[in-house]
């Protein structure tokens, strides 16, 4: 009996420090900032006003965007909780070029390539008051979730 637990406790004491090891190396690889192996679950205000909130659903491992840019992205837009309204695989389009609402502009301008990141969009970076009828009802919270697969400079 006391065999078996000794065993097992080698075994724990292996596996935490087998993961750790290879956890810190990965983290090294894929240069991720802190101590955590994959994304964190907390919210990143983007705005002062709190109109556009971030989530890294999976960090980016390429260059940063910039205004300009040519981005190749796949992106479902839904109404907070709600339904989805707009979804697309491999769409380009210029980042910052005035051909989308405010919120997606700043909040795809902070990330990087290979980044998957949800937004919350308020109204005021939205659709407004107005809304887009009978899609997007006035004064509607949208949900955006955004992968960067290919950034191509435009300079």
């Amino acid at each position: 009996m006391f065999q078996a637990f000794k065993i097992l406790c080698n075994l724990a004491i292996f596996y935490l420090v087998t993961s750790y090891t290879v956890n810190k190396s990965l983290k090294k690889q894929l240069k991720l900032p802190g101590h955590a192996l994959f994304a964190t679950t907390s919210v990143i205000e983007l705005t002062k006003d709190g109109g556009v909130k971030k989530t890294i659903v999976i960090p980016g491992q390429g260059r940063k965007v910039e205004t300009g840019d040519i981005l190749a992205v796949e992106y479902t837009a839904a109404l907070k909780g709600g339904n989805v309204f707009a979804k697309g695989d491999k769409e380009q389009f210029i980042l910052k070029d005035g051909s989308f609402i405010r919120g997606w502009d700043v909040g795809v301008s902070s990330m990087q390539v290979g980044e998957k990141a949800k937004f919350l969009v308020s109204p005021s970076y939205g659709y407004g008051s107005a809304g887009i009828s009978p899609v997007i009802p006035p004064n509607s919270e949208i949900e955006i979730d955004v992968k960067i697969q290919v950034r191509y400079t435009n300079r």
